[in-house]
């Protein structure tokens, strides 16, 4: 369906092709500014000239001739406004520029450049959309002239330009993009389609090529910064992204626009789309991880610890003791922590390490009849009956070349086991590990 012109009510008078049974038939129609249609009339077709009828508008002006005929194959609607009073005609829908030098070539993506602005009235200016440039290195000609569809051109061609087109190793042409909503949930999901066809002669490989997140550059406020390829893409070919997206926990407008990045080199490359601007608005249910402290990475099996874990209620319901924080790895020796009262507040638990020695993740996650809002930042902890933690050293920050000086490390021994000389434990130098920068690698207790 092609918009062709508004009235001063907002109106919008409208034409449209349908096909069925190898028939072809067209109408013009108008709709109101919600889009309801108003009246319709089908149009008589003409294989190679249209058969013009006249549109009357049934408010009486403005008065419509119009008709549906092919042109260079193509089923085309062919219709043009004019004044009821003095029959002076506007330029409308049957008004292209046609491509020059050969005429109707397709080196510009088109062999014709509707108005965007139509209709332009006598004495106006019109404008027509931009143009592709060709995929091929070489020299082109761009030339347009004015042409009314089914009858001739008119008037002077624009003159002629020799532009040289030079193909670049990385470059991407944005084709489109579907699926970005304007407003969602905080926490809400939704699936995008972007399409960027590569018009480079540099093939994209998957690992070395990917979709990055901009505006600003590598955030991850739809809940990642990359989007991988999702096959080797050919030069000449397009390519659509489906992410999975999330939107942020946070209410607030966020920025989605990406482009496409040459990971290896490092650069950004290629068209970048319009950025649209999405307002998130609060979830009945939604949690901001804020922070947590006192989480070692180390320690022995069994022990006990306290740690503070802060989760900000952004959503637009009240967290009472039906809310609980929830552990997303029931290793902990405590599982759920409910919320006291209904105060949305950071509090401090104990926890116990799990008895048996391994690698254990910490994270955690809110809770009310299932799982929502963003998770805790997720700690690997080692569990060992070996464990140490760092406490302090007093090493100065600037010596003389080969002179000796003192240093003092203290360690703390979280683990189950005795430290000694006799049994083998002592510091090792390390970045990188055993170095002997220091005349030494290792330090006795």
């Amino acid at each position: 369906m092609v918009g062709l012109v508004a009235d001063s009510g907002g109106n919008t008078y409208y034409t449209r092709n349908e096909y069925s049974n190898g028939t072809t038939q067209g109408w013009i129609e108008k709709c109101d500014v919600k889009g309801n249609e108003i009246w319709d009339q089908v149009l008589a077709y003409g294989l190679n000239s249209p058969v013009e009828e006249t549109v009357i508008d049934p408010a009486g002006t403005p008065l419509y001739s119009a008709g549906l005929t092919v042109v260079s194959g193509i089923p085309k609607i062919v219709v043009f406004s004019m004044n009821a009073t003095t029959g002076v005609v506007n330029w409308g829908h049957a008004y292209d520029l046609i491509s020059l030098n050969p005429g109707g070539n397709l080196n510009w993506g088109t062999s014709r450049l509707p108005l965007v602005n139509g209709p332009v009235a006598p004495g106006g200016t019109a404008t027509s959309r931009t143009v592709i440039a060709p995929l091929a290195s070489g020299t082109y000609n761009f030339q347009w002239q004015p042409i009314q569809e089914s009858l001739s051109t008119y008037g002077p061609a624009s003159p002629n330009l020799a532009i040289v087109v030079a193909q670049a190793g990385d470059a991407a042409r944005f084709v489109s993009q579907s699926g970005v909503p304007t407003s969602i949930a905080a926490g809400g999901t939704f699936s995008p389609t972007i399409t960027f066809q590569n018009v480079g002669f540099s093939p994209w490989t998957v690992g070395n090529y990917l979709l990055r997140s901009q505006n600003p550059y590598k955030n991850l406020n739809w809940g990642t910064a990359g989007v991988a390829l999702p096959a080797n893409i050919p030069a000449g070919t397009s390519v659509s992204f489906h992410p999975s997206l999330t939107a942020p926990a946070a209410p607030g407008t966020y920025n989605f626009q990406w482009s496409m990045l040459h990971y290896s080199a490092g650069t950004l490359f290629g068209d970048v789309p319009p950025n649209v601007v999405i307002t998130v608005t609060p979830a009945p249910k939604s949690a901001f991880f804020v922070s947590q402290t006192a989480i070692s990475s180390s320690m022995a099996p069994g022990n006990s610890f306290a740690a503070s874990i802060t989760m900000k209620n952004v959503g637009s319901s009240t967290w009472d003791s039906t809310y609980a924080l929830m552990s997303l790895n029931a290793n902990w020796g405590v599982s759920s922590m409910p919320i006291s009262g209904t105060v949305a507040s950071g509090a401090s638990y104990t926890f116990t390490a799990p008895t048996t020695p391994g690698t254990y993740h910490f994270s955690w996650q809110m809770n009310a009849g299932g799982m929502f809002g963003q998770q805790t930042s997720d700690i690997l902890v080692v569990v060992s009956t070996d464990s140490a933690l760092y406490v302090s050293d007093n090493e100065p920050v600037s010596v003389n070349a080969g002179t000796d000086f003192g240093v003092v490390n203290t360690m703390l021994n979280s683990g189950t086991t005795t430290w000694s000389n006799g049994a083998g434990y002592s510091m090792m130098s390390m970045d990188p590990a055993n170095n002997l920068v220091w005349a030494r690698n290792r330090s006795y207790m």
